[in-house]
């Protein structure tokens, strides 16, 4: 078996996706919930993400950097030798540690419109809804959709409805 990461940029539907794939049995992974944490670049220290925007200053993103666990990837891994597990998410390290112990990468690729239209419309997560997360989430969208190219994960059409989604993900991952 295997341990599968699923990427893209926000809106493209990573969080539902864990949902479905846990409906059907299988072991997934939110990474934003459990595996990825915010760290300050200069002093390496954990720090939580400001949730109201008036205690967020417009430069907490560039001082800050979201990260991968790999010590809980590593576990995960281990467990993974009977089972297939998903982690879903985005974090600045995560082809750093997909090297080490990911057997595929596969990204839910969704355009530009696309991802602001699901971002404003979502209800699970507030994330990208106030003007300086738009603005960020506008602004890394093609460096982000670049860098998965560059590294040449499978790209999966997540503009298409979920279940097609879900099963596309579990063709490729078998």
């Amino acid at each position: 078996m295997s341990l599968i990461y699923i990427t893209g940029p926000t809106g493209a539907g990573k969080t539902t996706l864990a949902k479905n794939l846990n409906d059907l049995g299988y072991e997934a992974h939110d990474a934003d919930e459990d595996i990825c944490s915010w760290f300050n670049n200069a002093t390496g220290e954990k720090v939580l993400y400001p949730k109201n925007s008036n205690e967020r200053s417009t430069i907490f993103e560039k001082e800050h950097t979201s990260l991968m666990d790999e010590r809980l990837i590593e576990q995960l891994y281990n467990r993974s030798s009977s089972s297939t597990i998903f982690i879903l998410g985005t974090a600045k390290n995560e082809f750093e540690i997909a090297k080490k112990y990911f057997k595929k990468v596969l990204c839910l690729h969704i355009d530009k419109e696309t991802m602001v239209q699901r971002v404003l419309t979502r209800k699970t997560n507030a994330y990208g809804k106030d003007p300086d997360q738009m603005a960020t989430l506008l602004k890394w969208y093609a460096p982000t959709i670049n860098r998965y190219k560059k590294h040449e994960v499978t790209m999966i059409d997540a503009t298409r409805p979920p279940e097609i989604v879900l099963w596309h993900v579990l063709e490729e991952s078998a």
